[in-house]
Parts: structure tokens; C-alpha cells; sequence
């Protein structure tokens, strides 16, 4: 259960960051022709106006494949006599491709904040137990320690 339960989470993680990826694009006038979550093929897939969206067979990984970025012959979707509705990766000015490529980081950075503030802003995931407890265990006791009548696994609760 722990396996799946890390699977999904490490999923949630990659469609964040490939979301930054794909919403910045799309943003500067780049086309993004797949967004897959996974590698292989695809087990879930929808068809949106531009871009192929899918879950793919091996839950590790992901990625948004952008005109221009692929070898075209690597690409066969990626032609000049296809039907782009968008800019070409290679045809963006560096500081568009910059932000592309940055904004998937960016996107787990944002997404990290947002989890954190609502998970400890919301005292559901964390219990406080204001009742302050000793936590010094002796563990030997030698010289005068022993000598004063101290054994091994006394608590030391306070000092003076």
C-alpha cells in the first residue's frame, strides 16, 4: 500500500512540474503537441483542442513534448507542413525559453509552499503536546553520580 500511496505522490509531483512547463509555453505562444504523465503508452488519453493529454503505462516520469524540440525526423508530428497553432521551441526568443524551462521547478517550488502552509496552518496533519516531559535518560552511572544513588535509566527532570 505504501508503494502506491508513493507512486501517486511522486505522479502528483511530476503533473505539477510538467504543468509549469505546458502553462508557460502555451502562455508565450509556444505549441505543446503531448502532455503525458508517465512513459510507453498511453493507458488514459484526451484529446483537447491542441495538445494530446495522457497517462502513460509506466507511472515514472513525464514529460511536454514542444514543436521544435524534437529532431523532426525523431518527430513525425513535428513537420513544417504540419498544422501548427502555435510557435516552434526553436523560434521563441531566449528569455521565453528560459522561462519554459524554468517554470516546472518553479511549479514544485510553488506547490511546496502552498502544501506546507495548508498542512501546518491547518493543525489537521500535526498534534501539539504542549505538556513539556523530560527526555534525558541516564543510560551509565559511574563515580559520584552512583555514589549519590543515580541508576542507569533515571529521568533527570530538572536542574537546581
Amino acid at each position: 500500500m505504501s508503494i502506491v500511496v508513493a507512486l501517486l505522490g511522486f505522479n502528483l509531483l511530476i503533473l505539477v512540474h510538467e504543468l509549469g512547463h505546458y502553462l508557460l509555453a502555451r502562455m508565450v505562444g509556444i505549441e505543446a503537441s503531448v502532455f503525458s504523465v508517465g512513459f510507453g503508452p498511453a493507458v488514459v488519453r484526451v484529446h483537447g483542442k491542441t495538445t494530446l493529454f495522457q497517462f502513460a503505462a509506466i507511472p515514472i516520469g513525464g514529460y511536454v513534448r514542444l514543436a521544435g524540440m524534437a529532431r523532426e525526423e525523431d518527430d513525425p508530428n513535428d513537420s513544417a507542413s504540419g498544422h501548427r497553432t502555435g510557435r516552434r521551441y526553436d523560434e521563441a526568443r531566449l528569455w521565453e525559453r528560459a522561462l519554459v524551462v524554468a517554470a516546472g521547478p518553479v511549479f514544485n517550488f510553488i506547490f511546496a509552499a502552498i502544501a506546507y502552509t495548508w498542512l501546518f496552518g491547518s493543525f489537521n496533519a500535526v498534534a501539539y503536546e504542549w505538556k513539556r516531559e523530560a527526555t534525558t535518560v541516564i543510560k551509565q552511572v559511574s563515580g559520584p553520580a552512583a555514589a549519590a544513588g543515580m541508576k542507569p535509566y533515571d529521568i533527570i527532570e530538572r536542574i537546581n
